[in-house]
């Protein structure tokens, strides 16, 4: 069992490490049921030091987010320097292959 000392080193190791972390800029690929449960998690949890910029889907339909998050071009994300993360959830495998392995070239998480 860890004494109090070491709690308290843990817990000033943890805190370095985290505020040493910057803030997750996410762009999204996909705004399905993963996709809106990403949105809705991010949204409800102001904590987490991460939030999306914009959501590339195939069709612009009106969804439960702001309409100004949306896009169909997938390099609006691709190339948008503040994006630090990607994330894919979509169905077509073709399409991931190629945003995951851009987003790779490009830097991003």
């Amino acid at each position: 069992m860890p004494s109090i000392w070491e709690k308290d080193q843990l817990k000033i190791y943890n805190y370095n490490i985290m505020s040493k972390h910057r803030q997750l800029v996410i762009g999204m690929f996909g705004f399905g049921v993963v996709g809106e449960g990403l949105y809705k998690v991010l949204k409800q949890t102001p904590s987490l030091s991460a939030s999306i910029k914009k959501y590339v889907s195939r069709t612009p339909v009106k969804r439960n987010a702001p309409e100004e998050l949306f896009t169909t071009d997938k390099n609006e994300l691709l190339d948008d320097k503040e994006i630090n993360v990607i994330v894919e959830v979509i169905d077509d495998s073709v399409a991931a292959f190629d945003i995951v392995k851009t987003a790779l070239k490009n830097k991003k998480r």
